[in-house]
């Protein structure tokens, strides 16, 4: 099994996602919903990144499913990612209807 310098940064941006995914919930001042929104943002984000992983490596029928898997997975991103942004700009609970 060798490694190449794509799966060395995609390492080192999983590690930096699992340390932000600690380091989120400590954050004292954010508002709480907005933090959940974005750990869900970053552990899409590593989920792809760890599936990126796999199908570089081996390619096998599940790796092909968790590909599929991961290649559905960046239609979240939109939605998710909007979520935050309103958790965050209105972090009172009053959302306002438009």
């Amino acid at each position: 099994m060798s490694f190449s310098l794509l799966d060395l940064f995609l390492a080192m941006g999983i590690g930096q996602g699992l340390m932000l995914l600690i380091a989120i919930p400590r954050m004292g001042n954010a508002p709480r919903s907005a933090t959940r929104w974005l750990q869900v943002i970053i552990t899409l984000s590593l989920v792809m990144l760890v599936g990126r992983i796999m199908y570089l490596e081996e390619i096998t029928e599940f790796t092909i499913r968790f590909g599929t898997f991961i290649d559905v997975t960046i239609f979240l991103f939109g939605p998710t990612t909007y979520l935050y942004l309103r958790s965050f700009i209105y972090s009172n609970g009053e959302w306002p209807v438009y």
